[in-house]
């Protein structure tokens, strides 16, 4: 005959099976996604993350589902955990901040745009960029200033034009100083 552990309470019930009580003990799993914080990644690249219900004082090892470079230290990441565990976070990927830095580009319903003619290459992929009244591209003492009614103003502090054919200047008039 196999006993069972039992224990005596100072409440109603006498006797109460321990392992119902460890059970009761440990948290309960998580569902679903929960955001934490890239803190380190080790020299294998595995990520070390921070997030809320970690009950360590230190970053807990995580698991990846994917590469994380290393300026991602300190970003927000995206975690699940193994089988509900809270203590085996999962990274499955780094969340995008929204750029603050960049306008705000939106179509432009106007028949005198062409797009296929504003078209500019980067990474391998077309960005067309356009806007109502002008566009002003700066850096440093130089910028190029583009207006609706097709003024073109290039401006720096020294200004080369190169060709490896013909270079032509050519308008309605030319003036040269």
């Amino acid at each position: 005959m196999q006993k069972i552990a039992e224990i005596d309470l100072p409440v109603h019930s006498d006797k109460i099976n321990i392992n119902e009580s460890r059970n009761s003990a440990l948290p309960a799993p998580v569902h679903g996604v929960l955001i934490g914080v890239l803190a380190t990644l080790n020299q294998m690249g595995q990520p070390s993350v921070t997030y809320a219900g970690n009950h360590t004082a230190r970053p807990v090892l995580a698991k990846s589902t994917t590469l994380i470079p290393t300026d991602a230290i300190g970003k927000k990441v995206a975690l699940l955990f193994e089988n509900g565990d809270i203590t085996l976070p999962i990274v499955i990927g780094i969340l995008q901040e929204p750029c603050t830095t960049a306008p705000v580009l939106s179509t432009i319903e106007d028949d005198t745009i062409h797009p296929a003619q504003s078209e500019l290459i980067v990474d391998g992929r077309p960005i067309d960029l356009q806007a109502r009244e002008q566009i002003i591209l700066r850096c440093g003492k130089s910028s190029i200033t583009m207006t609706s009614a097709g003024k073109i103003i290039i401006r720096g502090t020294y200004v080369s034009s190169k060709s490896s054919g013909a270079n032509r200047i050519r308008g309605g008039s030319v003036q040269i100083n």
